[in-house]
């Protein structure tokens, strides 16, 4: 694991000049030894800012994305973006994530609707395959505070039921089942 977090301090910002950006993302990506390497996984913000645009033009191995999406239709908005510079970049996106699309309730496990969800002449679901939706569980997230995972410690089934799913289906489509390439 590489992160430009691990290069500063806890509390400092991360605010740099495109220049500097851009010698930090090859440094992290190309410079590090990874050893044997079957899959690379860059975990970006939401967007199309320079960050994402350099790692896409890195272009030396072939790029796989997954879309990761709250319901929300600004999300919506922001991920056809992302689609459409994944078409430009010949990336091929696996699927999406719906992320904190219900609510699992700490009390009773019922899940309910956390977000509007987008409307569909504005949801990237008609453009890529929804593979799994993944609730918020308040419990999971105090775990992960406090570094404990929920695949490893399992409390919320729900989440590790959606995270497996996602894993097998990244899994099919890397070992040549299907994935879509983004047409622009």
């Amino acid at each position: 694991m590489a992160s430009a977090a691990f290069l500063i301090g806890r509390a400092q910002g991360l605010g740099v000049q495109a220049p500097i950006a851009q010698l930090l993302i090859h440094r992290l990506i190309n410079d590090t030894t990874w050893g044997d390497l079957h899959c690379l996984i860059v975990d970006l913000p939401p967007g199309t800012a320079d960050i994402q645009q350099m790692v896409f033009a890195l272009g030396n191995r072939a790029t796989y994305a997954l879309i990761v999406v709250t319901p929300q239709v600004v999300a919506h908005r922001d991920a056809h973006r992302l689609l459409h510079e994944l078409g430009r970049s010949k990336a091929v996106v696996l699927g999406g994530i719906e992320n904190m699309a219900d609510q699992v309730c700490p009390s009773c496990g019922e899940t309910t609707p956390l977000f509007t969800p987008a409307p569909h002449d504005e949801s990237i679901w008609s453009s890529i395959p929804k593979l799994v939706s993944v609730p918020f569980s308040s419990a999971a997230a105090q775990d992960a505070d406090h570094g404990k995972p929920v695949m490893v410690t399992r409390a919320v089934a729900e989440q590790v039921a959606a995270y497996e799913l996602v894993a097998r289906h990244i899994q099919e489509a890397l070992s040549g089942g299907s994935a879509e390439r983004v047409v622009s």
